[in-house]
């Protein structure tokens, strides 16, 4: 091998992270998440600590986390971010965040559920689960709120795996659909209690939205 071939190779090397230095499977989407949070393409941003999170759900770094919490703050999406930094803290503690005994229980969950759909059934549809790659999801369950305005407020993880698994639940409820006719017409006082008990979480597809392609 020439000295100029030997050059070339080492300097392509170096422009690879796998050339590098040994890496974890979500530092590639950490580095991007970064890249795109100082660029100020906040959406990016979300999207790519997104994907860093669910490469090792069961033991997330915790630059991922603290990023994740900078880049929905930054958005302005504070209940999202205090329901996830509230479980995340509990995950890291040790509490076991997959227990079947829950407050609310599953049947007090399902009950409201049967309870709402007789009289005050607010949500209209779900939000889309954020998976980026395929995962370990198990059930989902979390509480909240619905203010005057039609916001879920007040989001309380109360069953999930790990902090990946939570974050799906968290967005999907804050991006949930209203019906904004009944929302008028309730006489119940608010904000309006509600609870969301997944058994089985099946995200319709895998979405990567185009502009994350480039």
């Amino acid at each position: 091998m020439s000295d100029k071939l030997g050059l070339a190779l080492s300097g392509a090397c170096a422009l690879l992270i796998s050339c590098a230095s040994p890496s974890t499977p979500g530092r590639f989407f950490l580095d991007r998440a970064h890249q795109s949070y100082d660029a100020g393409d906040l959406e990016r941003a979300l999207f790519y600590s997104e994907s860093a999170l669910q490469q090792q759900p069961f033991e997330p770094d915790p630059e991922e986390v603290s990023l994740h919490l900078e880049v929905l703050r930054k958005l302005e999406r504070n209940e999202e971010a205090a329901a996830f930094a509230e479980f995340s803290a509990r995950y890291a503690s040790g509490e076991a965040t997959d227990e079947v005994d829950t407050v609310p229980t599953r049947n007090e969950c399902k009950e409201l559920a049967r309870k709402r759909s007789k009289t005050t059934r607010l949500i209209r549809e779900y939000g889309d689960l954020p998976v980026r790659r395929e995962f370990e999801i198990g059930v989902l369950a979390a509480s909240y709120e619905i203010d005057t305005e039609g916001r879920p407020i007040h989001i309380r993880v109360i069953r999930a795996k790990h902090p990946a698994s939570a974050w799906l639940i968290i967005d999907s409820i804050a991006e949930s659909k209203i019906w904004k006719s009944r929302l008028a017409r309730t006489s119940e006082p608010f904000p309006i209690a509600h609870c969301a008990y997944w058994d089985e979480a099946i995200p319709q597809k895998i979405f990567i939205p185009p502009r994350m392609m480039r």
